[in-house]
């Protein structure tokens, strides 16, 4: 969005005049936030969003399971003999509305402050991409919630007999050993794995599929002293790779059908609370949650236990994995605070996030899992 300075005119202190510069404040910094904040939140493009309409709280998201196939032989009657008629067993996946996020500031003396136009378009990049982060990290919790088997949350209706889960991988899945950085080749061969069980379990690819990964991790791959016989190919075109990143650009492009999507906005600590919910700060009762154990911690030869933390690295899932639910979209308000010779402003969105098909997400992390789970 281009920026331009706000208009001076003399007389500005009269009100009417203080009132019109504030809504032509709302209406260029409220585009700037929102505009930024669609580009900052990388999540949302990448899975279901549904917007609820007033009054609702909730929003169901079908799920049902599969049928079966069996040769009929002269004489087979459809309706009586055994495999022949069959239900589909459906039901549906809840996903509440949470509690406002929201970000305040206050601008000391808006009027001076922003009339000129890098100013303002830092402070609304900042509430953009604070905004943003949260609802990354919302996402990102479903995601680890449903790689790590905790599918069957309070409010979910499925009990069909699909019973493929979410799955969780370090090197040792691939020849290597749990509780050690990754190498380049690790990397590689997890997200080869990764596709492998994709493809068992049906996942549809139709959508595109993505894994998203730490800025750490995109060092490690395009790191040339990570380069071996075995790794590095993935960014020569010489072998085909059309759609291969770019060391030039520092880019790490499609590895095995997973579309690489960098972010950092992972969560390194135990998110343990259920604030979130609408109501009582509580484990019980309507609402999403997103409580699991994130902490990056360190390497543990041995696997992920104690305070070692997951050190998840990245995620493989398809945007069928997860849902959210918007009940109201990010906005701006603004209001004068003479007492504090300043405008105050606020940014804010009411979302709600869940787990879908966790089949369909597997984390990548370098510790081996906790004993008695994550979440």
């Amino acid at each position: 969005m281009a920026l331009s300075p706000l208009p001076q005119s003399a007389g500005s202190r009269d009100s009417s005049a203080a009132t019109a510069r504030v809504a032509l404040l709302l209406k260029q910094w409220g585009g700037e936030v929102i505009a930024e904040f669609k580009k900052a939140f990388k999540l949302r493009p990448l899975h279901r969003v549904k917007t609820m309409p007033p009054g609702q709280k909730a929003t169901l998201f079908p799920a049902h399971a599969g049928t079966s196939t069996k040769y009929h032989r002269a004489g087979d009657n459809l309706l009586t003999d055994a495999g022949f008629m069959q239900t589909i067993a459906q039901g549906d996946r809840t996903i509440w509305a949470d509690r406002e996020v929201v970000t305040a500031l206050v601008l000391d003396e808006i009027e001076e402050r922003l009339s000129y136009w890098p100013d303002r378009a830092a402070y609304a990049k900042e509430m953009a991409y604070t905004l943003a982060e949260k609802a990354d990290q919302n996402v990102i919790f479903c995601l680890a919630r449903a790689a790590r088997g905790a599918e069957s949350a309070a409010g979910n209706s499925y009990t069909g007999a699909v019973t493929d889960t979410g799955e969780y991988l370090s090197a040792a899945d691939v020849g290597g050993t749990a509780g050690v950085a990754f190498t380049a080749n690790n990397f590689v061969d997890l997200l080869a794995l990764s596709r492998k069980k994709f493809a068992e379990k049906n996942v549809p690819e139709d959508q595109g599929r993505y894994c998203l990964i730490k800025p750490s991790m995109v060092y490690t791959l395009l790191n040339s002293s990570a380069f071996s016989a075995t790794s590095g190919f993935w960014l020569n075109r010489d072998f085909g790779n059309d759609k291969a990143g770019s060391m030039q650009a520092g880019q790490v492009g499609m590895i095995h059908g997973f579309t690489l999507i960098e972010s950092n906005n992972f969560p390194t600590f135990a998110k343990t609370t259920t604030d979130n919910k609408i109501g009582a700060d509580s484990a019980g009762g309507e609402g999403n949650d997103y409580r699991v154990d994130m902490q990056h911690g360190t390497l543990a030869a041995a696997g992920g236990t104690g305070t070692n933390g997951s050190r998840t690295q990245a995620f493989c899932f398809t945007p069928v994995s997860v849902g959210s639910v918007v009940s109201s979209d990010i906005s701006i308000e603004s209001e004068r605070k003479m007492e504090l010779r300043g405008d105050l402003i606020i940014g804010g969105y009411a979302m709600g996030h869940g787990i879908l098909r966790p089949e369909c997400v597997i984390e990548l992390a370098e510790n081996g899992p906790k004993a008695g789970g994550w979440y």
